[in-house]
């Protein structure tokens, strides 16, 4: 999986739809509703639905976050490696002004 911010804004959006469906399954209006016997006034299959719905959506934010943990080292690695060739460039520079 390649990281991008538009796989950061995909992902929101399924997250938010997983919440929006749980919270219709029990019957709540916000996240902060959601509680332990709210949930086990559901049966078996909803629950055990929503639960596999949950896991999928936590592998695909882990791998999203190792992609993006790999990105922003790439990205860290690259800017040190601009930083030390500027620095060499300005002491080019100063050398030859120098000479």
């Amino acid at each position: 999986m390649d990281f991008s911010v538009d796989l950061l804004n995909t992902m929101e959006k399924k997250m938010t739809s997983e919440i929006q469906k749980v919270l219709k399954a029990v019957n709540v209006s916000c996240a902060s509703e959601v509680s332990e016997s709210a949930l086990m006034k559901l049966n078996k299959n909803p629950l055990a639905q929503i639960v596999n719905s949950l896991v999928s959506l936590i592998e695909q934010n882990v791998e999203l976050c190792k992609c993006a943990a790999g990105k922003m080292d790439q990205l860290k690695s690259d800017k040190i490696a601009d930083q030390k060739l500027l620095i060499e460039l300005q002491k080019n520079q100063i050398n030859s002004v120098q000479e």
